[in-house]
Formats: C-alpha cells, sequence, structure tokens
C-alpha cells in the first residue's frame, strides 16, 4: 500500500487479523472530520485540537487562527535566521552555539526526535528534560562556556514544575558568571501565560507561541518541532508538508486503503479476539532510534484511559516500546519470536543509504579479516537483519507491519509522524476514549505537589518541636493527610540528605 509520497506499507503479515471485520461504522472518520473542522474533540477540557492545522492553515476553523499560524512561521524563520548568522548575538556579544533546551514530556521528545535524526553539528543541543540536580549539572559540565548558550523554555502552561526548576537552576547559573539569562533566552508558550508574561516583563529576545489547541504530544508541528528546525538550518515547511500530503490520503474514509485506519482497525481486531497488543516499533535506521520513545507519548498518553468518552469502565490502552534494528535482534527480538504472542512489530526501513562502505569479509582470522568486499556495503547486511527478522517471525506466525522510506528526510518524517497521529485518532474513536486529556498525567502533578506539601509541613513540624519526635508522633500528626503513608519514605530520604537528624527511632530537625 503507497501513499505516493515516499512511503510504503506492507500490511501482508497482519491482514489475517481483520478476516472477521465485514461492515464497519463509518463514525471514526466522521469524527475525524468534526474534529479537523474545529469542533470541540476533547470535551474533558473544552477545546478544539488543531495540530492538524498546523501543517495546513488553509483548513483552519477561522482566518484568525490560519494567520496566527502564518505569523508564527514567520516568526521562526526571522529569529532562527538572527540566531544562526550572528545578528542577534548573546549579551556578552558572543554568537550562539549551544542551545540549552529546557521542557517536559512533549517539550522535548519531539525535538530530541528531531534533532536526533538530522543535526549536523553546526548547533549543539542539550535537553534539560528533568528535574534532577546531578543530570543538570552534568549537561552543563559538557558546555565550553555559558556566554555561548541561548536558552530556549518549552512549557505551553508556564507552571509546568520540572522546567521552572530548571529554570531557576539556569538564571543562578548564569548570574554567577556575570550573565543575564533574560538576554539569552527564548520562550515558547502559550500566549498570556506566566512564561509569556515573565518574559515580556524582563526582556527576553522571543516569546514564540504554542496554542491552547495543540496538544503536548502533537506540539511537534508547532513551535516546539519547527523553532529547533530553523536553528539547525533546515526547511521546517518540509516537514510539514510531509504530514500534509500523508494527511491527505489518512483523512480517506476507505478501511481498507486508509493505511492509518488499517493499523488502527488491525489493533483494535486483536482487542475484539481478547488479545492485547503491544506495538514494538523497530526502525532499522540509527537516525530513527528516537522514533519508539516519540511514539510512546503519542500512542500511550492517547488511548492509555480507564473509562470511555461515555463514562464505562474500559481500561484501555496500547504498551509501545521498541529501541533500533538490528540492536533488538540482540534483545527482546527472542521474545517476539518464541515468546508471548501479544504484539504487533512494526518494522520501518529506509531504502536510501546514507554512505556506500563496503562490508568486511567474514574469515577466520584477524589479518584476513581487515579485507573488502566490494560486492557487499555496510547497509545491505541492515536490510538483510531487517528482513531476516521478519521472515523468522512470519515463520512462526507473528504479526508484522512493514513501512517502507525511500529515503530519511524532513518531508518523510513528517509523513511517518503523522500516519502514527491519525492511527490513534480512529483507534480511540474505535474504543470509544478521548484520545486528546490525560487525566493520569494531572493526577500525577496533582499528588506531586500534596507531597511537595507534606515535606514542607513536616520540616516546619520537626521545627517546632524542642525535643525529638518518634514516628508514631510524626504519623499522627499527618494522619488525615492523602499521602501520609509517604512520611517514612520522606523521613528516610530527609535524613540521608542530612537535612534531618535521626538519633535511634526518633528525629528533630538541624
Amino acid at each position: 500500500m503507497s501513499t505516493n509520497c515516499g512511503i510504503q506499507f506492507d500490511f501482508n503479515h497482519c491482514s489475517k487479523l481483520l478476516e472477521h471485520f465485514k461492515d464497519l461504522s463509518d463514525l471514526p472518520f466522521t469524527e475525524m472530520d468534526q474534529l479537523e473542522s474545529g469542533s470541540i474533540a476533547n470535551k474533558d477540557e473544552n477545546r478544539m485540537v488543531g495540530h492538524y492545522w498546523l501543517r495546513n492553515p488553509d483548513r483552519a476553523p477561522n482566518s484568525k487562527i490560519k494567520q496566527n499560524i502564518l505569523d508564527s512561521w514567520e516568526q521562526i524563520e526571522s529569529l532562527a535566521l538572527g540566531l544562526r548568522s550572528g545578528k542577534i548575538k548573546s549579551d556578552s556579544q558572543k554568537k550562539y552555539r549551544d542551545i540549552l533546551w529546557v521542557g517536559i514530556g512533549g517539550s522535548a521528545l519531539g525535538p530530541q526526535l528531531l534533532v536526533d535524526a538530522f543535526c549536523t553539528g553546526e548547533s549543539r543541543f542539550h535537553f534539560f528534560d528533568n528535574t534532577d540536580s546531578q543530570g543538570i549539572f552534568r549537561k552543563l559540565s559538557e558546555l565550553d562556556s555559558l556566554e555561548h548558550s541561548l536558552v530556549v523554555i518549552v512549557s505551553k502552561s508556564g507552571g509546568t514544575r520540572e522546567p521552572n526548576n530548571i529554570l531557576h537552576i539556569l538564571r543562578h547559573c548564569f548570574e554567577s558568571k556575570g550573565l543575564k539569562l533574560a538576554k539569552n533566552s527564548v520562550a515558547i508558550t502559550q500566549p498570556g501565560s506566566a512564561l509569556e508574561k515573565l518574559a515580556i516583563k524582563e526582556g527576553w529576545l522571543a516569546t514564540l507561541p504554542v496554542w491552547d489547541w495543540v496538544g503536548g504530544r502533537t506540539s511537534i508541528w508547532s513551535a516546539v518541532g519547527l523553532f529547533p528546525l530553523a536553528l539547525m538550518g533546515l526547511d521546517f515547511r518540509q516537514f510539514l508538508k510531509g504530514a500534509d500530503k500523508v494527511d491527505s490520503v489518512t483523512r480517506k474514509h476507505c478501511w481498507k486503503t486508509n493505511p492509518a485506519a488499517k493499523l488502527a482497525l488491525i489493533l483494535y481486531a486483536s482487542k475484539k479476539n481478547s488479545k492485547t497488543r503491544d506495538l514494538v516499533v523497530l526502525p532499522y535506521r540509527d537516525s530513527l532510534s528516537l522514533f519508539g520513545r516519540y511514539l510512546q507519548q503519542l500512542v500511550m498518553e492517547s488511548v492509555g484511559k480507564s473509562h470511555t468518552r461515555a463514562g464505562e469502565l474500559v481500561e484501555e490502552g496500547i504498551a509501545v516500546y521498541g529501541n533500533k534494528g538490528s540492536t533488538d535482534q540482540h534483545a527482546f527480538v527472542q521474545q517476539l519470536r518464541d515468546g508471548k504472542r501479544d504484539f504487533l512489530a512494526v518494522f520501518i526501513e529506509v531504502r536510501k543509504d546514507h554512505y556506500q562502505i563496503p562490508a568486511f569479509l567474514d574469515k577466520s582470522t584477524v589479518a584476513e579479516s581487515l579485507q573488502l568486499d566490494s560486492s557487499t556495503l555496510i547497509d545491505d547486511h541492515l536490510f538483510g537483519f531487517l528482513h531476516g527478522t521478519r521472515m523468522a517471525l512470519r515463520e512462526e506466525g507473528r504479526e508484522n507491519l512493514l513501512i517502507s522510506l525511500d529515503s530519511l528526510d524532513l518531508h518523510s518524517l513528517g509523513g511517518l509522524a503523522a500516519f502514527f497521529e491519525r492511527m490513534v485518532g480512529f483507534y480511540a474513536s474505535l474504543v470509544d476514549v478521548n484520545a486528546y486529556n490525560q487525566p493520569g498525567v494531572e493526577a500525577g502533578k496533582k499528588s506531586a505537589e500534596e507531597i511537595i506539601n507534606l515535606q514542607i509541613e513536616l520540616l516546619k513540624f520537626l521545627n517546632s518541636q524542642s525535643s525529638p519526635v518518634t514516628i508514631n508522633q510524626i504519623n499522627k500528626k499527618f494522619l488525615g493527610w492523602n499521602c501520609a503513608e509517604v512520611v517514612p519514605a520522606l523521613l528516610a530520604r530527609l535524613s540521608e540528605n542530612k537535612r534531618i537528624i535521626k538519633e535511634g527511632d526518633k528525629f528533630l530537625r538541624l
């Protein structure tokens, strides 16, 4: 099955899963049409879902949104050109060389995928995507100098804990070197957010928009993904065009010829047959090694839901994992061939080789092994490993899909990402879950804040005591807290880090 845009799909090894499906509802297609037209697709949060408009502004529901998108493209291109050319310099009048990218979740996964796939080394990206002090300072130690460093803070709401913590550390580091963070920083955030207000107040280099109707896991089509491409000197419009071209194919109301709909139906068929299906992603190129991580958020955050849109308990989800071939052949492919039949493997091949390097001869001695076989190339072996593994799975009746890219470039990667986005939308409609909210993520954030507040109150309590207190006294004090079960772990951590004193079974504040 071809999309006429440099991507082909081979469903031959998994089509038998569709044998029992005859008459299928047109509802998933209708719902997708309504979503693209601007209906309230995410009713839990009462907002539109518009990432499809980002790659084709002509499909936006009104002229204002269309113009906002077009304006953002011009702003991204102009800002990136100024930074790359040296016209826009750091506050110490240095040309920017290192990009300190601060974001969490989709604010990091999309940019990381693009940088890993296409970065040529002209700009060096450093991703700060966790509130881990050791990790932050380890990455800071890799820098030659902060004088050459551009900070990009990505936070749609402006209130996300992790990027705010990292921003606080970076501010301290810049100021300790006599530099001003604001004069070296760009914010990517929702218009009107706390981060935008801070950037305007402090006079940051620029703010780039990501709108309310753009979810984090699809923000790669906004400034979140387009700005790093522009900073690398790449034409992000090719990335958008590739996605738009696949959109035109996967928009068609046909379960047989629409590849995104067909994959969604295959996964749904497995569910109807009472078989769970993990999605194992096996890209056979190093440049796509982060694609599995990118898909983890896209798929698992979208369809991993406890209830249907009508409120029925379903506990729906598809687990996604995978690194790259041929490394994975020496790891979990053993289980895929001989173990549980709980997966659908998706092989991704790139037909055009980047370099044509002869392979080594397979000789028995070290000296002879240095000879080259001019008739066989390094990437010929990669091709053999991919199709050999696929054949080995087929021999044992293990379902798998092959996606072939003519070449790996911005156009094809845009199309590949768009294909999986549309598949997720169709699958969510089939199982009747909201693909565009994330209540579990929000619950985790809420619980984390409760634990932080518990720690604050715990330290206050210990500080107010004139003598050491027992664990029983502490537990009694915080019995009414929802997260009181965390108290022992909190005490152990605070004690280990010398922030409280433990004497036997009693505790006191330093």
